[in-house]
């Protein structure tokens, strides 16, 4: 079994070297799809290719991003997959907590859909004293070692089985299957806010693309966002949209709000801020596909 990642990243530069460094010890391949950075992370990207095994630069896409570019990833790869591998997300910003390959063996044979249970860690008021004293020495360190301040509250389908039968479109952002999701999530760290330079392009890189008729960002461009960090992200959606573009002092996240990485590997789950699994399909459904899969194997 082999465990295969797909990123899609632009401007993440401080982070990537490390993410993905990080990542090649636990992916047997992760295909890097770069989506017009200007940063320097296009640079990064190529290096880390000549240095790690695992990375695999897939490209670059000009065009505005979209979800369907991780089944345009998975096309062109698709014959590096084997029958009971695994393709998974990985952001740029993020670092699983858990190991990949073992959680994943054991996954029983009638799951083929793994949801994220992340660890979200925020820019806080005690992170905006340390960066004030020296923005430099803040950025330069690890961002497991500058961001501490959490919560659990967000989780989405991140891994799927191909089991010799995987259709994945071009332009879906994931196949459409029926298998149930496993009843246990693999849980990510994500570090998208980590620096006031940082959040400001991200705000204002979400906001053009939503000016311009974007939908997918609609968790992020909402009023009183501090406050929603206690909610999903189905329940942040409900909620008014910005009509002006959003400050990064608006991101600042009190710290006596959130949970903190004491660094023993512990962290506190909040299911009551996951959105719910998806329901599994009929029972009848399953065992004909599966019945399917059988004949295909057994010739």
């Amino acid at each position: 079994m082999n465990v295969h990642g797909i990123t899609v990243l632009k401007n993440e530069h401080d982070v990537v070297e490390e993410t993905l460094t990080k990542g090649a010890e636990i992916f047997d391949a992760i295909y890097v799809l770069d989506n017009g950075s200007t940063d320097g992370t296009w640079e990064i990207v190529q290096e880390l290719e000549r240095r790690l095994g695992a990375v695999i630069v897939a490209g670059r896409e000009e065009g505005p991003f979209d979800n369907g570019l991780r089944g345009r990833v998975y096309n062109q790869f698709k014959e590096r997959s084997t029958p009971g591998d695994w393709w998974g997300k990985l952001d740029a910003d993020e670092i699983l907590i858990d190991k990949p390959k073992s959680f994943l063996s054991e996954v029983p044979d009638e799951n083929r859909r793994v949801c994220s249970s992340h660890y979200q860690f925020y820019f806080t008021d005690k992170d905006l004293c340390e960066w004030k004293k020296d923005p430099d020495a803040w950025e330069s360190k690890e961002v497991e070692k500058r961001l501490l301040y959490y919560r659990n509250n967000s989780s989405e389908l991140r891994f799927i089985r191909d089991d010799g039968d995987l259709q994945w479109g071009a332009d879906e952002h994931w196949p459409r299957f029926l298998y149930p999701v496993y009843p246990e999530r693999i849980r990510y760290k994500h570090f998208q806010y980590r620096s006031p330079q940082q959040i400001q392009k991200r705000l204002d890189a979400r906001y053009e693309a939503k000016r311009r008729g974007a939908s997918s960002y609609p968790h992020i461009l909402i009023e009183n966002w501090v406050e929603c960090v206690a909610l999903n992200r189905e329940e942040a959606s409900g909620l008014r949209e910005l009509d002006n573009p959003p400050s990064w002092r608006d991101r600042i996240v009190p710290s006596d709000q959130l949970d903190y990485d004491d660094g023993t590997g512990e962290y506190v789950a909040r299911e009551d801020l996951l959105e719910p699994l998806p329901d599994p399909p009929p029972r009848g459904i399953i065992n004909r596909v599966l019945a399917k899969i059988n004949r295909i194997f057994s010739g």
